[in-house]
């Protein structure tokens, strides 16, 4: 059903059109009933199209005009506002009073229709905003039904997938997904019909290209204005960086590990003696089976080389910190000396 339109004419326009409107009304009455005769309901149209084209003013106006014309024309004594029986009275009340009320009417017709032009142009307003705010997101934001059939497919999600909204949209969003994956989409959607939470979940995609992606995944719930589940908005970041990375410095602390096992094993198993000095006074912080084979009955690690050699430390000491502020190794065959580390 159309809406009602009001017409906004200047105020002076309004009222001259009440005025006009309630002269045509007497000149159409002349011709159709007598002089003397009360159809009252000759002024009512006029009455209503002034109310429609200026409002309450030129409606109130037009109301009383129409009043005072029926009850000075169409009452007896004809020409004359004396009215010899009272009753007639009641029929110039009732124009009046017709006119009256709808002019409230009209009016609040009127109030009403603005406040609801007003709020939808509100509403338009802020679904435009949410539709630049979303368009201009770094991350990819779709929608889709509870077929998983996609609805909004923003500019992100282009560049992300490599998919254009023409081609996403109407399309169902397991075309994303790896062989190996096309059952997510129904337990995601299981999970926001029981009022789960889905957000931030890491996981992978299919691009345009065949190539996969790592993907931090939030969906949310779209409901209806009964609260009925009804689809639901994902918002997609790639992690594909940051995944690799983390790859790569976990497969890299495995390299670590494996070398400083191999390494702990040389030195372990080594039959030449090594050990490794720390501090400015030259702390044992390793010592192999070799090494304290050669002082046997003396716990070399946590000592110092004064603790363990106390009788060759005034030759041992300006050599290791010799080879500690230069750097240089010094090679003897009585003893091996530390590196810095």
């Amino acid at each position: 059903m159309p809406a009602l339109v009001f017409h906004k004419p200047k105020p002076l326009l309004g009222y001259a059109a009440a005025v006009l409107l309630a002269v045509f009304a007497q000149v159409c009455r002349i011709p159709l009933h007598p002089a003397t005769a009360m159809p009252f309901i000759t002024y009512v149209p006029f009455v209503l199209f002034a109310i429609w084209y200026g409002g309450f003013g030129p409606g109130i106006l037009a109301s009383v005009l129409c009043a005072i014309e029926s009850q000075y024309f169409a009452t007896v004594p004809v020409g004359s506002f004396v009215v010899a029986d009272p009753q007639q009275w009641i029929g110039v009340a009732l124009l009046a009073g017709t006119g009256f009320i709808s002019t409230a009417l009209f009016e609040n017709l009127k109030r009403a229709q603005q406040s609801e032009t007003s709020a939808q142009a509100h509403f338009t307003e802020l679904r435009n905003q949410l539709a630049a705010i979303v368009d201009s997101s770094d991350d990819a934001i779709y929608s889709e039904n509870l077929e998983t059939i996609i609805s909004t497919w923003n500019h992100s999600a282009e560049r992300l997938f490599g998919y254009s909204a023409g081609e996403m949209v109407g399309r169902s969003t397991t075309l994303l997904l790896p062989p190996d994956s096309q059952g997510e989409e129904s337990a995601i959607l299981e999970r926001l019909r029981m009022s789960e939470s889905v957000s931030h979940y890491e996981t992978r995609r299919m691009r345009k290209d065949g190539s996969q992606i790592f993907v931090s995944v939030s969906v949310s719930p779209i409901k209806d204005r009964l609260g009925r589940l009804v689809g639901a908005s994902k918002i997609a970041r790639d992690i594909t960086g940051r995944i690799q990375q983390e790859e790569l410095h976990a497969r890299q602390a495995r390299e670590l590990h494996e070398r400083t096992t191999l390494l702990d094993c040389m030195i372990e198993y080594s039959p030449d003696a090594i050990a490794v000095l720390r501090g400015p006074e030259f702390t044992f912080a390793l010592v192999n089976p070799a090494y304290q084979a050669l002082q046997p009955d003396v716990p070399m690690a946590g000592r110092t080389v004064a603790e363990v050699w106390p009788d060759g430390v005034a030759i041992v000491l300006p050599l290791l910190r010799g080879v500690r502020d230069t750097l240089i190794p010094y090679h003897s065959p009585a003893m091996l000396f530390p590196v810095r580390t």
